[in-house]
């Protein structure tokens, strides 16, 4: 198993609100995690930052605590994101610059043949194997919550002007809802995390030719060119957990 992560501010931001972290720690445990601010250049920054540093600090710490396994792994991972969300929503209550900030998450964590995936937001977690690729993951965004409703298709969803609005994010509020999933992760599987800055502007087929073509430890920037050329509106973060 091999972990990979680039991040990339694009070519319309000035600043990059994007954050990731990844860690493999042996053949059947890593976790990767991407983080994309919001609400304003510097509070955003601050609430990515903060949320990608306080979820390592704590599955480091239960991970050479040996307290994450199959069995435990959902209440690790979910703790985290709690600690997370706590320090960041205090901060934003500290200072009306960060009144506010908040930022997305994806986070996911392999134990033996297992993933235990997080998410808030609109960052995006993808099963890539045998040639397909599974969007894991659904949106709490404005735009998918319309989709949801029949009030847009889903060509309309990606020009819509609302489509970067989100519905939740980590330290907005003194708690956060996070949706969890559980899925088999086999040889010869990928999962890839990302910010919207990489699916906004990549569609499917090209981050599946990406994946399946490149050699492994360039996809993620080899993903970032890819959403640059396509016009690079946003930050661009790409983390791959790699099984082949």
């Amino acid at each position: 198993m091999k972990v990979y992560g680039s991040t990339d501010k694009g070519l319309k931001r000035s600043m990059n609100q994007d954050t990731l972290y990844f860690s493999c720690f042996s053949q059947k445990l890593a976790y990767a995690v991407v983080c994309d601010g919001m609400g304003g250049e510097n509070s955003g920054n601050v609430a990515s930052q903060m949320t990608r540093d306080a979820i390592k600090r704590e599955l480091n710490a239960s991970i050479m605590e040996c307290a994450v396994d199959e069995n435990t792994a959902s209440q690790v991972i979910l703790q985290a994101i709690a600690k997370a969300n706590s320090e960041v929503y205090e901060k934003s209550c500290s200072d009306t610059i960060f009144s506010g900030m908040g930022t997305t998450v994806v986070l996911a964590l392999t134990v033996g043949n297992r993933c235990f995936i997080a998410h808030v937001g609109d960052s995006r977690a993808y099963l890539i194997g045998g040639g397909n690729i599974a969007q894991l993951t659904v949106d709490h965004s404005l735009v998918q919550y319309l989709y949801e409703k029949g009030k847009l298709t889903a060509e309309e969803m990606a020009s819509h002007p609302d489509k970067n609005k989100i519905t939740r994010a980590v330290g907005v509020e003194p708690t956060v809802d996070v949706d969890l999933i559980e899925v088999e992760f086999s040889e010869g599987q990928v999962l890839l995390l990302c910010s919207d800055g990489l699916t906004n502007m990549c569609s499917d087929e090209e981050i599946l030719d990406t994946i399946c073509t490149e050699e492994d430890s360039v996809i993620p920037l080899k993903l970032i060119q890819k959403a640059n050329a396509g016009g690079g509106t946003d930050n661009i973060t790409a983390a791959l957990i790699d099984k082949r």
